[in-house]
């Protein structure tokens, strides 16, 4: 599913979002390809302030990998995953469907590897 949203009257001019569902086009992407992700080499380091929580792969390992889907050509390198939480289940999310808040939502950057990440 993809959307384009005018955020140009935000603040911040990335969050939050209120997506509204009504003016979402649904598209059909080829399936996502991870890749590295559930080998064992390497090591795991999760880190928790409370408000969230953040898993890094490190080590002596091959890069994990997000191909395919919405991607089209590109390859995305795995550097961490983050999740953030609110004081009850449902306030989680940083963005809104339709005015509802979930709990939780994808984060993710935009970088295609941490080397191109560092140069700024």
């Amino acid at each position: 599913m993809a959307s384009y949203i005018k955020i140009t009257d935000l603040k911040s001019g990335q969050a939050p979002i209120d997506l509204n569902d009504k003016i979402v086009r649904r598209t059909r992407f080829p399936p996502l390809i991870l890749n590295g992700h559930w080998l064992k080499d390497g090591n795991a380091t999760l880190f928790n302030d409370g408000k969230k929580a953040i898993i890094f792969l490190n080590g002596n390992r091959i890069p994990s990998t997000v191909s395919g889907g919405p991607f089209i050509n590109n390859v995305y390198e795995f550097h961490d995953a983050h999740f953030h939480w609110g004081e009850d289940d449902c306030r989680g999310a940083e963005h809104t469907i339709n005015g509802t808040w979930f709990n939780q939502d994808p984060v993710n950057g935009t970088m295609s590897n941490l080397k191109e990440s560092l140069k700024i």
